[in-house]
Parts: structure tokens; sequence; C-alpha cells
């Protein structure tokens, strides 16, 4: 367990996380390489007397990118990145004081579950020319977040007209590179 003081707060906070990771990988250099990466975890917050999961816990988190050598210089690659939701959190409707845990009386909202799930795939395009000497040039396309996924950051409660979630801006980031090398 770890103990941490909250920045502003008189009292401190006890953040705790258990997890188990599961990776497996084949090299790159293959023609077919890549990885899987499986987190499964909890992390819970108490602060006030009230034991909570963490604004920042995602139970399960999912990993996994291929590369293929197509011969001739020619290689694909993808990355699909799944990450479950946050948990909602306890919304405040009417005289609540600064901290939820210590309301006068219960009014406050609390939405049950998580956000939704969130996924992005990423894709890759690379030629590599090998010149006599064993200089080379590398041209790729890349495109980050080729779906435009924005990602569920948070919720907001409305009395009488229930949970909307909010969604940070997506990132769609296409680029074009060259690298090379010398011997």
């Amino acid at each position: 367990m770890l103990a941490t003081d909250v920045p502003g707060s008189a009292q401190s906070e006890a953040v705790q996380s258990v997890g188990l990771e599961v990776f497996l990988r084949r090299d790159f250099t293959e023609r077919l390489g890549g990885f899987v990466s499986y987190t499964l975890s909890r992390t819970v917050a108490t602060a006030g007397g009230l034991t909570e999961r963490a604004s920042w816990d995602r139970t399960h988190v999912l990993s996994v990118a291929l590369g293929y050598d197509l011969g001739n210089g020619w290689r694909v690659g993808s990355r699909l990145f799944v990450e479950s939701g946050r948990p909602m959190q306890p919304v405040c409707v009417d005289r609540c004081s600064p901290s939820l845990a210590q309301a006068t009386s219960p009014v406050y909202y609390r939405p049950q579950g998580d956000l939704p799930t969130f996924w992005r795939l990423d894709v890759r395009l690379e030629k590599k020319w090998t010149f006599r000497g064993g200089s080379w040039i590398t041209g790729t396309l890349e495109c980050f977040n080729l779906f435009d996924r924005a990602e569920p950051i948070g919720d907001q409660a409305t009395p009488g007209e229930g949970v909307a979630v909010t969604y940070q801006s997506a990132i769609v980031l296409p680029s074009v590179g060259l690298e090379a090398g010398l011997p």
C-alpha cells in the first residue's frame, strides 16, 4: 500500500494497486513479428474513510502489435490498443461539502458502472532501399488513431436527465518519415 498526501488537503489519501500482466512477443526481425500485452488490475483510493476505485483505474488494458515483412523491402504493421473504461465518478447535486464523503445528507448522484471502453488502431507502411556498401534509406507512412476514436474521459450527471459521457478530442496523426543509415 502506498500512502500519499493530497495537495491542498489536511487528510492523506491511501492508494492501493494490484494487477497481473501477461506479455508475449516474437522478434520484429522475423517475417511476422509482434507482441501481445494484457493487464488485469485494480486501483482503489481511500480518503476520508471512503474507499472507491481510483478515477484513473482501468481494469483491462490490451495492446497487440504486429509487423509483417512483405518482401522486397516492404513491411506493414499495425497496433490495436483497447482499455476498459474508468469508473464513473460521483456528482454532487445539492448541499455538498468539498468532499462527497462528508456530504451533509445523501444528496449526490452516484452513476453506476464504467465509462465506455476505448480502442484505437494505428497502422504503418514502410519501404526500405538498400544500396551497395550497406547504406540504406527507409520511407514510412503511418497513421495514429486511424478511425478517429475519441477517448471517454468523464461523465456529466444532470438531475432528471441522466448521465452524458464527455470525450477527449480524438487525435489523428498521419505522418511521413524518412530514415537513413550508413554501414
